[in-house]
């Protein structure tokens, strides 16, 4: 069998690292490993018939590097270089009969980093084999040798060395060896048993006090050779860096937990510590995270910074965590005990309610109309600072959104954020204010790869949020597909209740582009299994449309529930208005509504190719502008109902309010009822025209309490080319619908509009396809994807203003309006018009020259009285102030419950039995806030004894005589258990409590 054979048939180990375990008292279970005299880093193979390339990955300078070389051909040369253009110099060679011989070469390294190494043949095709070595702890070659024999059972090698010498010897044999016996100073470690890296094996012999010349006796059959290298070996660090100390996780988000820890040290000083090992808990069967073994604590990661960023997470969840340090030796410390843990934040905490207005209404900005006008979004709260397009972690959009607690998302860049899972707001009390943002605006597109599936850019799933000034535009991602399993579209923008936690109501979008997805644009969807559905929102200003035909149709907007899931939960939708909208850029849906109760108002309908606005439920139509594209005949009426019950709408029949719209059928706008259709059903064609009486209506939708009404215009006011939605001719203060404007840094609004909706804002002006020849009329005829609409604009960055002290209020126009802006605490205090500072800047409004920045006197005598088990009532003196009293914020514990107006106020709700502290603080006009009053506490009383009908805290003769008079009755409070009347059940709970008290 020739060496070239041998060499080839086996797949073993040519080196041995050996490892000291190191046990330390109450830390049994963790390896640490300690460096021997020498130890073998690295050693990578390869085999090639001419030239051959051995790799080593990050290479240490000071290490010994080692290559051997089988080559074909005992009198063909080879030469060894490297990308590091290090000399190598042959130490050994040792030919085997007449057909190949081994050589070994050597290099001290002096660069690390990886290094590649190249065996060259002087001629022919050798060599066949190489493989190397990297070798720590040494300094230098000392003796080498190299004996073959041909013997089939010796071959010797005696290496004369030194006491602190540290050999390796490597073997062409296939057997194991017969070392001589340990002594003479030398001790052998032997592991080549079970562990084969190549045809032979290489044997490390730690070097103690004394010389020694040890010979290698091969007494396997077949024995082919050996060739020996020895090391001065000095100085050997054996010394593990310390412990890492100081460390600790801290929660960012629902998917971000951010560790931190102090620097170590090492024995050798600050380049001796090489970085730390990150480990986290796996939780594998029979693991605590008190458990410390490499299968409860797998590495997380390696790095060399004092701070790790752990990203990627899942919501309300505990992840456990230990550290590391090791150093250029490869020495590693013990780990930390105990781990430290963070949970990530819960998506749907109880956060602290803004605090009101002093005094009237607020609405969310000026001009916000319809049912989610009275959002407070992040009023009052902290400033969350957007300073990068990435899809998560620090300075990013989602750590605004993940976070709890009133906030204001304000961007220090322009540009497209391509997300990567979908971005969804649990947490209320948020403004993202998309106005902030310079160069170019936001783009939000994606998500795209593992998360994109079926799921939306944007998703709102609580209440009191407020989102303008943005573009929204999903995209498609190759082989996404829609209407069968497995669904894979998803929409741009969707306001989502599918689970009880949820609780969708104060919405508004504002001056949005919602645009460019699969499926519809805009999404207001919710689900029987939801603890509430979406209701009292507000979409307003945006562009929403031009749609792909993933899902076998083109589709805008759709605001109802899932398809055949019931229909009775939708009764409870109401007051979700659309006003001052341009819809396009699809076939229908335009938008399609499913719910209880809704309005359009003064929204301009393009160019649709099957049937535009069709709705079932209380609806208001006014002053809604219907457009063909030139040239376009009749495709149906206008305004649609139908009655059928499909398993995902309102069990409310049509009942509808026409005022002031004009269309192909009434351009004229004075006979709106021949702009109406019945259909079939949800989904099918018109059936006849006009709607009968019975589903015409002659007064808008009643209002509820506190609804700010939508102000609607006349049609000729939206419809024009530089009317108030298409805005096509771009002059200050640059308005029209979508994300048409931004903020600069003195507060002046400025021209944002980028290029796509441009070109819809003209198309639809001049009645042509909005892009190329897709009109919609067939899938063929519509966009797939982004590519076919020209992609994505490029957005610029853009340079942020200068905000020195990051209140999200520029210093140019803090300047202007008599601010500091050295002091982020006049943010969020409310000016005179009810907004605060930091509001007014966003919304464009001067605060003028004059502030007031005198609080009000302190409010005294605060006094608690306990009225029931949860009710308990505050009073107080009235505050005084050198321009007036507005109001005032009632504490709870700290936190802000209430902003009364008056003197006094009933806390309700509470817990029986419980002790609460309360103090009051008094508000002026100018937002002034006094120092909290003194202080006071009281205990609600225990919970009521069912029974105790007349609440005078014993169940008694009087209960059951007020009882026995609502015998067989509805009375509410005889009604013990709730069933709807007064009968012998009631008699035998009241029984059971007899002369129980409370």
């Amino acid at each position: 069998m020739s060496l070239k054979q041998k060499l080839s048939k086996l797949a073993g180990v040519v080196l041995i690292v050996f490892l000291t375990i190191i046990v330390f008292g109450n830390w049994p279970v963790r390896l640490q490993t300690t460096k021997a005299a020498a130890v073998i880093v690295q050693h990578p193979r390869n085999g090639a018939n001419g030239t051959t390339v051995l790799t080593f990955t990050s290479t240490t300078a000071g290490n010994e590097l080692l290559v051997f070389a089988s080559v074909g051909a005992s009198t063909v040369n080879v030469t060894v270089t490297d990308n590091m253009s290090q000399t190598w110099n042959l130490v050994t060679s040792q030919v085997w009969n007449t057909n190949s011989k081994i050589r070994a070469y050597h290099v001290t390294n002096t660069t690390a980093g990886v290094t590649t190494v190249t065996i060259t043949p002087a001629s022919g095709t050798p060599p066949i084999d190489a493989w190397g070595l990297e070798i720590s702890g040494t300094s230098g070659l000392d003796v080498s040798c190299a004996n073959l024999s041909a013997s089939s059972n010796q071959s010797t090698c005696s290496l004369n060395t030194t006491a602190t010498d540290a050999m390796f010897a490597v073997s062409a044999s296939s057997g194991l060896p017969g070392f001589p016996t340990a002594g003479g100073g030398f001790t052998y470690q032997d592991n080549a048993t079970g562990a084969a890296w190549y045809s032979g094996s290489e044997y490390l012999l730690n070097a103690a006090a004394g010389s020694y010349t040890p010979t290698f006796n091969w007494s396997a059959s077949n024995a082919l050779g050996i060739v020996g290298v020895a090391f001065t070996v000095t100085s050997i660090d054996t010394t593990p860096p310390s412990v890492p100390a100081g460390f600790s996780a801290n929660t960012i988000s629902t998917s971000q937990i951010n560790l931190s820890w102090n620097a170590s040290t090492d024995n050798v000083g600050g380049t001796g510590l090489a970085g730390y090992h990150l480990y986290l808990y796996s939780g594998a069967g029979g693991c605590t995270p008190s458990t410390q073994t490499a299968a409860c604590y797998p590495i997380l990661t390696t790095t060399t910074n004092n701070n790790y960023s752990h990203t990627g997470l899942t919501s309300g969840t505990t992840y456990y965590y230990r550290i590391s340090a090791y150093d250029n030796t490869g020495n590693e410390s013990a780990w930390t005990d105990p781990a430290v843990s963070a949970s990530t934040s819960n998506p749907n905490p109880s956060p602290t309610p803004p605090p009101p207005p002093p005094s009237g209404t607020v609405v969310a900005f000026p001009g916000a109309e319809g049912g989610g006008a009275n959002s407070v979004g992040g009023r009052g709260g902290t400033v969350w600072e957007v300073t990068n397009v990435n899809d998560s972690g620090a300075g990013s959009l989602r750590a605004c959104i993940d976070a709890s607690g009133p906030r204001t998302c304000v961007f220090r860049t322009g540009g497209t954020i391509s997300l990567l899972s979908s971005l969804t707001i649990y947490n209320p009390y948020i403004t993202i204010a998309g106005q902030t943002a310079p160069g170019g605006g936001i783009q939000l597109t994606g998500p795209s790869g593992a998360q994109a599936a079926g799921n939306p850019s944007l998703v709102v799933k609580t209440h009191n949020v407020v989102i303008r000034y943005l573009r929204v535009r999903r995209g498609h991602n190759a082989g996404e597909i829609c209407n069968q399993n497995p669904w894979s579209c998803g929409m741009s923008l969707e306001i989502l209740a599918n689970q009880a936690s949820d609780n969708a109501y104060n919405i508004v979008f504002d001056h949005d582009s919602v645009e460019w997805s699969n499926y519809d644009a805009l999404g207001i969807v919710g689900h029987p299994s939801a603890g509430t559905v979406p209701r009292s929102i507000t979409v307003s200003n945006s562009f929403i449309g031009e749609e792909f035909g993933g899902a076998g149709q083109t589709t805008a907007a759709v605001v109802g529930g899932y398809s055949g899931l019931g229909n009775a939960y939708l009764d409870l939708e109401t007051d979700i208005d659309l006003h001052h909208n341009l819809f396009m850029g699809s076939s229908h849906r335009l938008p399609l509504m499913t719910v209880k109760s809704g309005r359009l108002v003064n929204n301009i309908v393009y160019s649709w190719t099957f049937y535009p606005m069709r709705s079932k439920g209380w609806r208001d139509f006014i002053g809604n502008y219907f457009k063909y594209r030139s040239g376009q005949s009749f495709v149906s009426h206008e305004i649609q109902a139908w009655t059928t019950n499909d398993g995902n709408d309102t069990t409310f029949a049509p009942s509808f309010y026409l005022s002031g719209n004009a269309g192909p059928s009434d351009p004229a706008g004075t006979n709106n009822w021949s702009m109406t259709g019945l259909s079939v059903n949800q989904s099918g064609s018109e059936a006849s025209s006009p709607l009968s009486t019975t589903y015409q209506r002659g007064s808008p939708i009643p209002t509820p309490a506190g609804y700010i009404p939508i102000t609607a215009e006349p049609v000729s006011n939206i419809s024009q080319a530089n009317g108030s939605i298409l805005g096509t001719t771009r002059t200050a203060p640059y308005n029209g619908a979508g994300a048409s404007r931004r903020l600069d840094c003195s507060g002046n609004w400025v021209d944002a509009r980028d290029s796509v909706d441009s070109r819809i804002a003209n198309a639809v002006a001049n009645g042509t396809t909005l892009f190329g020849s897709y009109d919609y009329s067939s899938i063929s005829n519509s966009p797939v994807s982004q590519a076919n609409l020209g992609g994505w604009p490029t957005l610029a960055t853009g340079t942020a203003c200068t905000d020195t002290d990051h209140d999200g209020m520029p210093d140019s126009w803090e300047a202007v309006n008599s601010l500091n802006s050295n002091n982020a605490a006049d943010g969020p205090l409310t000016a005179a018009n009810g907004y605060t500072n930091l509001e007014n800047y966003l919304n464009g409004v001067s605060l003028g020259s004059s502030q007031d920045t005198t609080p009000p006197s302190v409010p005294a005598g605060l006094a608690a009285s306990v009225i029931s088990a949860s009710q308990i009532n505050l009073s107080w003196s009235t505050s005084t102030d050198n321009v007036g009293v507005t109001g005032y914020r009632v504490y709870r514990g700290g936190i802000q419950i209430a902003a009364p107006t008056t003197t006094s106020y009933s806390d309700t709700g509470l817990t029986a039995s419980t002790l609460y502290s309360y103090t009051v603080a008094a508000v002026d006009a100018a937002g002034n806030v006094s120092s909290p009053s003194s202080s006071v506490s009281a205990t609600t009383q225990g919970t009521p004894v069912v029974g105790d009908i007349n609440s005078d805290h014993i169940v008694n003769s009087v209960d059951y005589s007020i009882l026995n008079s609502k015998w067989f009755t509805n009375d509410a409070a005889s009604d013990l258990n709730d069933d709807g009347i007064v009968n012998a059940i009631d008699f035998s709970i009241l029984n059971a409590n007899w002369f129980k008290t409370w």
